[in-house]
């Protein structure tokens, strides 16, 4: 008979793994279709590079200068960001964009998805 009640511990080293393998399956993915920093190719297409990138750095300009506005004229003619912010912008991931200059972007992305496949594995 099986004991329901008791589950049975997870060592850490389970956990480790649960959080590395994914991104590594994904950096093994992209250095095969060489996909930046592995080579010329990038994620940037469709919505991430037109939306989520010019997005992220306003966030980022907005946070590190302490000039929070729910408009923004970077949004084309000029719009409301608080409905941006929170479809796009919300995830705490999302700060490591503080780390990187705007012409950084890029990686900063590549990192953030990494960090969120993880975080999805580790779960």
């Amino acid at each position: 008979m099986q004991n329901v009640g008791i589950r049975k511990k997870s060592s850490k080293s389970t956990y480790v793994l649960a959080a590395l393998i994914p991104p590594l399956l994904v950096i093994l993915v992209w250095a095969t279709k060489g996909i930046f920093p592995f080579g010329n190719n990038n994620l940037l297409v469709s919505d991430l590079g037109t939306q989520y990138v010019p997005f992220l750095t306003e966030m980022r300009r907005q946070l590190l200068s302490g000039q929070l506005s729910i408009y923004s004229f970077s949004l084309g003619l000029g719009d409301n960001f608080f409905p941006v912010a929170a479809y796009y912008l919300i995830s705490p991931f999302n700060l490591v964009s503080l780390l990187f200059r705007p012409e950084q972007m890029p990686v900063a992305v590549e990192l953030i998805i990494l960090l969120k496949i993880s975080a999805m594995g580790l779960t």
